[in-house]
This record gives C-alpha cells, structure tokens and sequence, in this order.
C-alpha cells in the first residue's frame, strides 16, 4: 500500500487522513510469535510552509504468550509515531520517513516498523504475573507449590563465595 504525497508537497498548508484495516498476510509476520486478525492504522498526512509531517497511529489486539507463565494471552496495542517526511535519503541518520522521487509513501513498511518497534520485548498477561516455578514448572498464578527455589546448581556454588 503506498501513498502518494504529490498534493502535499505541492501545496503549502495541507492536512488529510487516511484510515487503512491492515490484514495479518500483508505483513507477513509480528514480533514474539503474536497473531492477530486485523491491524487499524491511521495516517494524517500535513504540510505547513513547505515541511510535510506523517502521523501514523496503529492499534491491534495481539494473541501472544506471556513471557513469564506462558499462557496465551490479547495484549491490546497501541502505538504511535510522528515524523517529517523527506524526499530524498541524506547521509545524515535522522528519524523521519523517506520517500522516493515518485513521492509514494510505502505505508505497510511504516506500519510494520512502528510494531516491531513498539511491541514489548517481554509480553506479561498482567504486571503482578508470578510466572512458572523454575523447579516442578507449575503455573505459580493458578497454585502455589513447595519446592525450594533457593537451591543452588554445586556447579555454581563457588560464585556464591565471590562477593563476600
């Protein structure tokens, strides 16, 4: 999906927005294994005394694992980025989007990056998660158990000498 930016760049005050529903297949693959059935995205596009911005704001509701009891959960996600947009690649690294000479705007790209970006790194069903036991590898969230997690690997005993 591209968007051509012509009237924007052309015209010195310019603001329009484009709302797009992005199916998975058109993004190939997410982060962290996550699925989902649609992706929202929507693109305003301004230009004000010859300086052409993007706003693009992207919404989805993810089925994904929790990073911590591993239980499949939805993570609703949003995200958000606003940049200037540039014709032409310059050697300089800045954080805007480019464009080609045709001045067509490759929307699945940005939209893309904005979640590989913005997409937590460790995914939690909530914040008070107790996760799995590392020893018998129950659900802590659902029972408790007695195992003692204090024990150390006799492999590793001599670091525990070290700071002392």
């Amino acid at each position: 999906m591209k968007l051509s930016l012509r009237d924007a760049f052309a015209s010195h005050s310019y603001n329009k927005e484009f709302d797009y529903t992005v199916l998975p297949e058109m993004l190939s693959d997410f982060p962290q294994n996550a699925s989902t059935d649609k992706v929202l995205a929507k693109v305003v596009i301004s230009s004000q005394s010859g300086v052409v911005t993007c706003e693009l704001s992207v919404k989805a509701n993810f089925k994904t694992a929790c990073s911590r009891c591993l239980n499949e959960f939805t993570l609703p996600f949003e995200a958000t980025a606003k940049k200037i947009v540039k014709k032409q690649e310059t050697e300089d690294f800045e954080d805007v989007f480019y464009i080609d000479s045709s001045l067509l705007l490759d929307v699945l790209e940005e939209i893309r990056t904005l979640i590989y970006f913005e997409f937590p790194a460790k995914p939690l069903c909530s914040e008070d998660c107790k996760g799995l036991c590392p020893v018998c590898g129950c659900d802590l969230n659902k029972k408790s158990c007695s195992c003692d997690i204090n024990t150390v690997d006799p492999r590793l005993a001599v670091l525990k000498n070290l700071f002392n």
